[in-house]
């Protein structure tokens, strides 16, 4: 055994490349053990946390085995921060998916980042993250604790970062750990009754003070709910809508368009028929365009008067549905803006709408239709959607029809 300065009772083994000892300056009888694999650069040092010899050399050449098959299978030996992974794979979304940036930054690059501070990736395994959903549980927003269905959308994202560290090798392989389960709450839609409460009060709610910016905000706003509900996309589909996004078609019927929207969102991309009743949605979009001056296919639709688009209506939303009197529903429910693609759900299938017509026009499953919207009638479907048939496109994008 050696001793120098630092290390007493040294020893060294498979030439060099393992060494265990104990710390001169330290009053723990522990060993650590210091380790170099050829092929790769640096040391790897751990405790080995015993303060018996045989099995910290034990506890060493294992160590010293486990970096040699990394090393081969062309992993790093020296784990990364959590931190600075996190900011890698929030950089590598920017391009590759900048319309799902904005929630997983919030999941991985806010909770899951304050959560892991101060680890590395090594300390990524299946307790590590169940730990996550429990440390979560006790976060608080306004007062409320958070719910097992974000709970639940947040161990998707946490599993999709998991699985880009393995194919990074930062990982070998993704951590096992049961998904938290989800409940099925249904978001409070809307009743004819009290939509129509909202459609009587939207003028007044607009007009209700006299600043020009803030009717041009609130008018805006209202066409946004009105697109939103003959439409059902997400929030964050519309979010970055863009002119060029929407087109016309031909309708058997020979009175209203179709009005097509080309959308993105956690689905993918898919094209969405609105309910154009009686040029409905037209209109609504001609009152958007309206507040903008010559606005290009580049523009998004639901944008600052600057261009930018405007990444939430949430507060707008809340004061409409205050000032109309159905802030709630009879089960005291807050409704929210997401309450408009469950209304819009609700009211086509009261229409006649097929679930699976339904389904693949709002980008979700035919299970979750009939899950949160129970079972309906299914009639012919020769006029649902506004009778969608092979694509006939007008000429044009809807902006070109708007100044003919």
């Amino acid at each position: 055994m050696g001793q120098t300065k630092s290390y007493k009772a040294l020893e060294t083994f498979q030439n060099g490349c393992v060494s265990i000892y104990r710390r001169s300056a330290s009053n723990s009888l522990n060993y650590h053990t210091r380790v170099r694999v050829p092929g790769s650069a640096g040391y790897v040092i751990r405790s080995c946390k015993t303060p018996d010899r045989d099995d910290a050399y034990r506890f060493a050449m294992d160590l010293y085995e486990d970096l040699r098959l990394k090393v081969r299978a062309g992993e790093a030996i020296n784990s990364p921060m959590i931190d600075k992974v996190i900011d890698e794979f929030l950089n590598s979304l920017v391009s590759t998916s900048p319309n799902r940036f904005r929630d997983i930054n919030i999941t991985i690059g806010k909770h899951f980042r304050t959560y892991s501070k101060g680890q590395k990736m090594e300390w990524l395994d299946g307790p590590s993250c169940l730990g996550y959903f429990d440390w979560r549980r006790g976060q608080k927003r306004y007062g409320r604790k958070t719910s097992e269905n974000t709970i639940h959308s947040e161990a998707g994202e946490l599993l999709r970062f998991l699985r880009w560290c393995k194919d990074r090798k930062y990982l070998r392989e993704v951590p096992l750990f049961k998904k938290p389960s989800r409940k099925d709450i249904r978001r409070p839609a809307f009743d004819r009754d009290d939509w129509n409460k909202v459609i009587r009060r939207a003028n007044s709610w607009i007009n209700d003070f006299d600043h020009p910016s803030i009717k041009r905000d609130r008018t805006l706003l209202w066409n946004y709910s009105l697109i939103l509900i003959n439409t059902g996309i997400r929030v964050g589909e519309a979010r970055t809508l863009k002119w060029k996004d929407i087109r016309l078609e031909p309708n058997v019927s020979e009175v209203d368009m179709n009005v097509v929207f080309s959308v993105y969102g956690k689905t993918g991309e898919r094209e969405v028929v609105a309910r154009n009743y009686e040029g409905g949605v037209v209109e609504y979009l001609k009152r958007i365009r309206a507040l903008y001056d010559e606005p290009s296919t580049d523009d998004y639709v639901f944008s600052h008067p600057n261009g930018t688009p405007i990444k939430s209506f949430k507060k707008g939303f809340a004061s409409l549905v205050k000032f109309a009197g159905v802030e709630f529903n009879s089960k005291g429910d807050k409704r929210t803006l997401y309450s408009l693609r469950h209304t819009y759900a609700t009211m086509r299938l009261t229409e006649g709408v097929s679930v699976y017509t339904l389904a693949r026009n709002m980008g979700t499953s035919v299970s979750m239709v009939e899950r949160f919207y129970g079972q309906t009638r299914t009639p012919d479907q020769a006029t649902e959607l506004n009778k969608m048939r092979e694509k006939m496109p007008v000429d044009g994008n809807i902006l070109e029809m708007f100044d003919n």
